[in-house]
């Protein structure tokens, strides 16, 4: 006997629905995506001028990263960068490599 279509067709929405449901619990239980930002962003949070971050960029002593010309700092090295953490700088990774460490 041939099964009916709408029944198929129904069991395959109930089936999608509880996959979203299943990926969207997941999604809830993973941890949020770490706060990123530009100049101005990390200016606030460190409570400096932004004149003084571009300032740090250019000495290299200060965590950032470069996309496309663009500065972005994560909030996270920013804080522990002026708790005195040790977080590495891309000029004490240049100082180290000439260093031979």
């Amino acid at each position: 006997m041939i099964a009916n279509p709408y029944e198929l067709i129904d069991a395959k929405l109930e089936q999608i629905a509880s996959d979203v449901r299943t990926l969207k619990s997941r999604l809830k239980e993973q941890a949020p995506e770490e706060e990123r930002g530009g100049v101005h962003e990390c200016a606030k949070w460190t409570g400096k001028a932004q004149s003084t971050i571009y300032k740090h960029v250019m000495n290299k002593t200060i965590p950032f990263s470069k996309v496309h010309g663009k500065l972005y700092f994560k909030k996270s090295l920013i804080l522990a960068w002026m708790d005195g953490a040790g977080v590495t700088t891309s000029a004490k990774v240049e100082l180290e490599q000439m260093e031979g460490k």
